[in-house]
């Protein structure tokens, strides 16, 4: 049984508490910062294409629409089709929130090793031959 946004122990789930709105806020956030990556590149990128206005505009649109794909899909579901939305949602739900902290690991598993390797990979780069490194005499004013 819900109670405003506090599960109690009637639901049979031992009465763990969802997590509260602020909480839920904080999670959202963390992802922000590498979807601000993600869209400054986009950004940069389509900017930088040299497009015309209209062109341009369809490359933003179709930059939008891709990346709220995973999003719309399922708000759209609910809308057109809620019993249906329903009965196809729940189970991935339920999933999900079974198995969050299996999830979780693996991801952060993987960004970890990725981050690791970009390290190692970085470190050896960077000391090959003083590469990416500029000399003490070097003029880093002048460009090329």
């Amino acid at each position: 049984m819900l109670i405003g946004h506090r599960r109690i122990a009637a639901c049979g789930d031992g009465g763990r508490a969802e997590p509260g709105p602020r909480r839920r806020g904080r999670a959202a956030a963390r992802g922000t910062v590498p979807r601000a990556r993600r869209e400054a590149v986009a950004g940069a990128t389509i900017g930088q294409a040299g497009l015309d206005a209209v062109a341009r505009a369809v490359a933003v649109g179709v930059f939008v629409v891709i990346g709220s794909a995973t999003v719309l899909g399922p708000v759209l579901m609910q809308l057109l089709a809620p019993r249906r939305a329903a009965d196809t949602l729940e189970p991935i739900r339920r999933f999900m929130t079974q198995h969050n902290d299996g999830m979780m690991g693996s991801i952060l598993l993987v960004l970890g090793a990725k981050l690791l390797g970009n390290g190692i990979g970085g470190s050896e780069r960077n000391t090959e031959a003083g590469v990416g490194r500029p000399s003490p005499g070097d003029d880093l004013t002048r460009h090329g």
